[in-house]
């Protein structure tokens, strides 16, 4: 699909390779643009099989509604239509847009999925920019952006952009909202023991046989091969969002591809967030805000999401430096 997230994947170190007393099955599969993998225990291997098949095609339907790069999709037709025209829409899109609006106004504007004219203007999508953005530039496309913008009529289930210069991009929310997708489809399936990992969204439900809870890793932006922090995961979901891996350089200049959206410039620093919540959509929505606000305001910002816990991840010369709030390892 082309998300905008597309972050180094949390590692986890679990291995399939040893007995265990119960089935297992893990399968690999390509959506949203990237790869992503399911694991799961049970004591009926068919219905391991058959729960993991409905996750994946789940992931596929959602590619092909959400998804900016294909023309015919609802929210393609959303950003053509901007200031003109109402969209029927599906209930899972009138449902991540009221989310996407509420974690809006709840992040004072930190999190806003109208940043799609602000990743062309910055060279993320199509052609490259020779030359970073001038501030009237910058500013014009501004007036476009808010949750103001964007008008959903979920009894109808209708939805409008109210500006011609709005677009929307799902690239802050999209692979998380599929996640809690797939996890429930699982539960619905019987399954009391998963690991849902897509493009730096992960859900981990239940623990895997044998273990207190799946062993994330999150990687060292200097090196990625080289694990920073690891802690233990049980029924909560992390989110992972990295500038190191996907950027545009202009003349001398690297910037990551998340753009803070109140001032229209790439976060700049932090290097790696690393958020645990809940459910996967919130932790999605609350990595990429963080990105931008970096370690200085999210002890605000978590306080407005207390069941949370965020690591922070910095490169000073050749050295990482860590922030961590709420500790995920606590207890474990």
């Amino acid at each position: 699909m082309g998300f905008t997230l597309v972050s180094m994947l949390p590692s986890w170190t679990f291995s399939s390779s040893r007995r265990y007393s119960r089935s297992y099955v893990e399968r690999s599969f390509y959506s949203m643009g990237a790869m992503g993998m399911i694991s799961a225990f049970g004591d009926d291997r068919g219905a391991l099989m058959r729960g993991i098949t409905r996750a994946i095609v789940e992931f596929q339907r959602l590619d092909n509604l959400l998804t900016i790069f294909n023309e015919s999709s609802q929210v393609s037709r959303l950003n053509a239509l901007g200031g003109r025209e109402m969209v029927p829409v599906d209930e899972d899109v009138a449902d991540i847009l009221r989310f996407s609006v509420e974690m809006s106004w709840k992040t004072s504007g930190v999190f806003d999925i109208t940043v799609g004219p602000l990743m062309d203007l910055w060279g993320f999508r199509g052609k490259k920019k020779e030359s970073v953005p001038a501030e009237r530039e910058i500013a014009a496309v501004l007036e476009s952006m808010g949750p103001d913008k964007i008008f959903v009529d979920e009894g109808e289930r209708t939805a409008a952009l109210l500006h011609p210069g709005t677009r929307i991009d799902l690239g802050g929310v999209g692979v998380g909202y599929a996640v809690d997708r797939a996890v429930k489809i699982l539960k619905a399936e019987g399954i009391d023991s998963a690991f849902v990992n897509h493009s730096g969204d992960a859900y981990a439900l239940g623990v895997p046989d044998e273990s207190e809870g799946w062993e994330i890793g999150i990687p060292d932006p200097g090196n990625p091969e080289i694990l920073s922090e690891k802690f233990l995961l049980c029924d909560a979901a992390v989110a992972t969002s990295g500038g190191y891996r996907q950027f545009v350089t202009i003349g001398p200049h690297r910037f990551a591809h998340i753009i803070d959206p109140r001032s229209g410039i790439p976060g700049q620093t932090l290097q790696s967030v690393s958020l645990i919540a809940r459910n996967a959509v919130t932790a999605d929505a609350l990595s990429t805000s963080l990105f931008c606000v970096g370690t200085e305001g999210a002890g605000r910002l978590l306080d407005i999401f207390p069941e949370t816990s965020f690591i922070g991840l910095t490169r000073h010369g050749d050295e990482t430096a860590i922030q961590i709030i709420n500790d995920p390892r606590k207890g474990k």
